[in-house]
Order: structure tokens, then sequence, then C-alpha cells
């Protein structure tokens, strides 16, 4: 599986994303072109769809589309891990929520744990407040338990989004989270959540991501 997202500037593609993310001008301007180009389609029941694919699997066109939502969302993607899967939301045929997830052998107090990181949520601004990101969090929890078999999953979030993942079953953690970015080793000592994928709580000790974080 080839890595996804090494950095920013690999495509014109992530290069215009961060020339967003940087410019509350060119933010503006790409937002009201992309909605006369592209309108957005009401949020119709019957024409949502929630879909899980690994990264690999999407197709040129739809990975293009979602590295412009991270380099927009995230301003130096190569501080972060690349996703293995995505979990996304489509109205008709346009992409308009998504998260990410990474499968990661970690430790948790020492021990050997198979981790879920969740991270890159992020639903475009016309259609929030919807229950958008309720409905890729709780699919992703699904896949980190069900189908790939975590014990626990880890996430990394601010102070305002933390009773948003609590409503959906994550829980704040006070182990300190560890990881290796750039051959540094850094820790997280606050706001991150976890979410106990079998059922049993977090062992004491701190959580070992052993690589970028998500």
């Amino acid at each position: 599986m080839s890595r996804f997202l090494p950095g920013v500037g690999e495509t014109p593609y992530e290069l215009a994303g961060a020339g967003a993310y940087w410019s509350r001008r060119g933010a503006v301007f790409l937002g009201r072109l992309l909605g006369r180009l592209w309108p957005v389609p009401k949020l119709n029941a019957g024409r949502v769809t929630v879909r899980v694919r690994r990264a690999s699997d999407l197709n040129p066109i739809r990975r293009a589309a979602i590295r412009v939502w991270l380099a927009w969302v995230h301003s130096w993607r190569t501080r972060w891990a690349s996703f293995d899967w995505y979990v996304s939301v489509h109205t008709g045929s346009r992409l308009v929520s998504v998260a990410g997830v990474v499968d990661r052998a970690g430790t948790v107090g020492g021990v050997p744990t198979r981790l879920g990181l969740l991270g890159g949520v992020f639903t475009i601004p016309e259609l929030r407040q919807r229950g958008l990101a309720s409905d890729v969090v709780r699919r992703a929890t699904r896949l980190m338990a069900d189908d790939l078999g975590c014990e626990f999953g880890i996430l990394i979030c601010g102070d305002g989004l933390v009773p948003f993942y609590q409503r959906l079953g994550w829980k704040r953690a006070s182990n300190v989270m560890t990881f290796e970015r750039f051959g540094r080793r850094g820790f997280v000592g606050t706001n991150v959540m976890i979410y106990e994928c079998a059922g049993r709580p977090l062992p004491a000790g701190s959580i070992d991501v052993r690589g970028l974080p998500a």
C-alpha cells in the first residue's frame, strides 16, 4: 500500500489546499467559486450514503478531493500519519464528510496493543450541524472494533470537541500519549480520547502509538 499524503505540495491539489488554508481571502474565494461550479445538493435521507474504503482503493479523483480537504484542515500534513482507511459520507455523488483511521500496533503500559487512530474528521461548512460528522465517527469506531479488531480507539482533539466525542461513547483518558515525529519523541498529556473497542478499561501507563499521531 502506497504512503498517503507524504507531504503538502506533492501535487497541485495539496498546494492549492495549503494556500487556501493560510490565506483567508483565498479560502473565501475558493469557497464561493466551488459553490457556484458545484452547488451543494439538498440533504435528502434517500441520497445519503456512508462508505468505508481502504486508502489504497480510492480512485485518483477521490484521492485528490480528500487531499485538498486534509491540506486545508491540517496545514502541514507531514506532521500526521497517513490514513489506512476512510469513512466518508456522500450526498448524491458529492463527498461531504470524512474521517480517517490508522491501524497501528502500539503499546499501553508497555504491553503490545492494537490501536485504531482516528483523525481528519471534516464536514463541508454548508452541511455542518446535520449529524454527518457523528455518522462518520460512529462508523469509524465500528470499523476499528468489529472489522480491524482494535482494542482501543485513540484520538486527540481540542477542548471544544471533547463533549462531542463523549456523546459518541469516547472517554477522556488520563494516560499520556507518546509518539515519534521526525525521529524525535513527543507526548500529549491533555485531550487524549479513547474508545473501549473490546469493552475493557484502558490499563494504566502511557499510550505509545509508535509513530506519527493521527
